[in-house]
């Protein structure tokens, strides 16, 4: 909202760059009904458990939430081109801040990037904070919900656990494992999560020297941010007015504006 109040007027068509979008890849454990993630089907867990376990929605595998992004730009967006750079609901802010030429309050961190030079042509890539990483929180199969369980650095996949609550098509579950040293896998050679790099006798993954050592001060580096960062906590137990104004589960649940009194978020 804050990028939109500070719009001077109406923006046209044409002044427009909408992405469009899903959240998630297909759930696995829907068989037929659930789509296909092909071929994003983190071979690696079901070639260890032959098949078991979930490697698509709430899983941190790639068919669990690689998406095709879609952005329409007329006359600055090149019709048809392609763009292989890696982008999170997180970068959408600081693009849309960018392409609008609002400022950003600077007294706080962002976590998403500008995708303005993607968009445009002028870049093939995306530099990230965190020595150019992206984040992965479990969101519900591996591990803690919320703990960071996988993590891109550049064209590598990193995962520290696998398996877990998530479930195949037929109702298995694969164990859950946590590794140390965490697998990697090259996305640009191995993009179905089948064979992870090898880790040699030196506890160097093989033919990358140096590759665990950018791993550990990626994720140093996201706990200091996260550290001395200013982060709010939304205490919904004592501030009526961060409360929904009604039960979320009832389907006709609708605020009209003056709902923010307690007895009425219920």
């Amino acid at each position: 909202m804050y990028v939109f109040h500070s719009l001077s007027h109406t923006p046209t068509h044409s002044e427009l760059s909408p992405q469009v979008t899903g959240d998630n890849g297909a759930p696995t454990d829907q068989c037929d009904f659930g789509g296909l993630n092909a071929p994003f089907n983190g071979e690696y867990l079901h070639d260890s458990y032959d098949g078991a376990g979930g490697v698509g929605k709430t899983t941190t595998w790639e068919g669990g939430h690689r998406e095709p992004g879609l952005a329409v730009f007329p006359g600055h967006i090149q019709a048809g081109s392609r763009s292989r750079a890696v982008a999170s609901a997180l970068d959408i802010l600081p693009t849309i801040a960018s392409l609008c030429n609002v400022p950003l309050p600077a007294n706080r961190r962002y976590d998403g990037v500008d995708l303005t030079p993607v968009l445009l042509g002028l870049s093939s890539n995306v530099t990230r904070y965190h020595g150019n990483s992206l984040f992965h929180p479990n969101s519900g199969c591996e591990g803690a919900i919320g703990d960071i369980e996988t993590l891109r650095l550049g064209k590598f996949k990193v995962k520290y656990r696998t398996g877990g609550k998530c479930t195949s098509c037929d109702g298995r579950t694969a164990p859950d494992v946590y590794h140390d040293p965490p697998l990697v896998f090259d996305l640009d050679l191995d993009p179905m999560e089948k064979t992870p790099i090898r880790v040699d006798s030196n506890g160097e993954y093989e033919n990358h020297p140096g590759l665990l050592k950018k791993i550990r001060d990626a994720m140093q580096s996201l706990e200091v941010d996260l550290s001395t960062d200013k982060i709010s906590i939304a205490n919904y137990s004592q501030k009526v007015s961060l409360r929904p104004c009604c039960n979320a589960s009832n389907p006709f649940c609708a605020c009209d504006g003056n709902d923010v009194e307690e007895e009425n978020w219920w």
